[in-house]
């Protein structure tokens, strides 16, 4: 009898050992584009060459996903090693290309999605899909829905109440109502899971160039200051500049502590999308640690010569106060 419950419990153990591999497994393979260059080349016509970076999706971006979108859990079948490919045109990173799976009634649909470097959508495409609805959803009215858009615009397409694409979402889908809610629903969660995961890695290639500026002989380390905009913050800014909001995009706020090879911080690294006229612009604020402005940036093509050069006159100069502010690019 002993030997028999031994034996019950190998068995159970490797079929548990079986069953956990085979969903790492599947995991990994969800997220992988299956040609690698020829779908880079086709998202980033200008690509010359592509980086990867591999992370582990586990429960902890699980719950981070649950508490920012409850209504787009992951499944177990998302958790495990994803990649993440940079597009690269020569050592210039000029987009991101991540492939999620989503499930529907006809099985696993998968999408490898194109984003910006500043994190909106750029394009999709379907790698995997067995309804033939899916042509309807290639159309240019379809897929301009999504087109420059960050997860928080994404989030307004979605009706928390339904489940489902707002109405005017779904009326481009040409009767593909289901299949449009499967890659809306994708869409948003690649976006959300790609900041959780990726986004110290994402700030690494971004700014690097913009680090270089630092002149230092030394190799620098970029390490992110968590709830940089919490609600402490947020008072702060409303006292000092007498306003809520200078059409800057607090969703989309990030700071980055730069520090060398002791440990030492030798600047802040600040980045924010930000309202110019008709364009939203990101913008990369590297101040050094007596508040001066050592180089800004804009991700984006700035909306004119005469903007950009309103930033290009704070460089150098410190902001201890807003008495000191003369313009709106010095305000912000």
């Amino acid at each position: 009898m002993k030997n028999f419950s031994y034996k019950l419990i190998q068995i159970v153990t490797m079929l548990s050992v079986t069953v956990f591999a085979s969903l790492q497994a599947n995991a990994e393979a969800f997220c992988a584009l299956r040609d690698p260059v020829s779908s880079i080349n086709k998202l980033f016509p200008n690509a010359t060459n592509h980086k990867s970076i591999v992370r582990s999706i586990d429960e902890t971006t699980r719950q981070q996903v649950s508490e920012e979108f409850p209504q787009l859990p992951l499944h177990f079948g998302e958790l495990g090693r994803h990649t993440l490919y940079i597009a690269m045109n020569g050592d210039k990173a000029i987009g991101m290309v991540h492939v999620r799976s989503e499930q529907s009634p006809w099985g696993l649909v998968e999408i490898a999605w194109a984003m910006n470097m500043d994190m909106t959508v750029r394009d999709f495409t379907f790698q995997r899909c067995r309804n033939k609805q899916k042509k309807l959803l290639t159309t240019a009215d379809f897929k301009l829905q999504f087109m420059g858009k960050s997860f928080d615009e994404l989030k307004q397409l979605y009706n928390t109440e339904t489940n489902s694409g707002s109405p005017e979402f779904l009326n481009m889908s040409g009767g593909a109502d289901e299949l449009a809610n499967v890659v809306l629903k994708c869409g948003i969660k690649t976006l959300l899971v790609t900041r959780l995961a990726w986004q110290e890695d994402i700030a690494k290639i971004t700014n690097a160039s913009l680090l270089r500026s630092l002149n230092k002989p030394y190799s620098i380390e970029l390490s992110l200051i968590d709830n940089v905009m919490d609600k402490k913050a947020q008072n702060r800014l409303l006292t000092v500049t007498g306003t809520d909001n200078l059409g800057i995009s607090r969703g989309s706020v990030q700071a980055f502590k730069v520090t060398n090879d002791q440990a030492e911080t030798v600047a802040l690294l600040y980045k924010g999308s930000s309202k110019l006229g008709n364009s939203q612009v990101v913008l990369s604020w590297l101040l050094d640690m007596q508040g001066k402005v050592i180089s800004v940036n804009a991700d984006t093509t700035w909306p004119s010569q005469e903007v950009k050069e309103l930033f290009m006159e704070t460089q150098t100069r410190p902001f201890l106060n807003i008495d000191q502010c003369g313009n709106r690019a010095e305000l912000y």
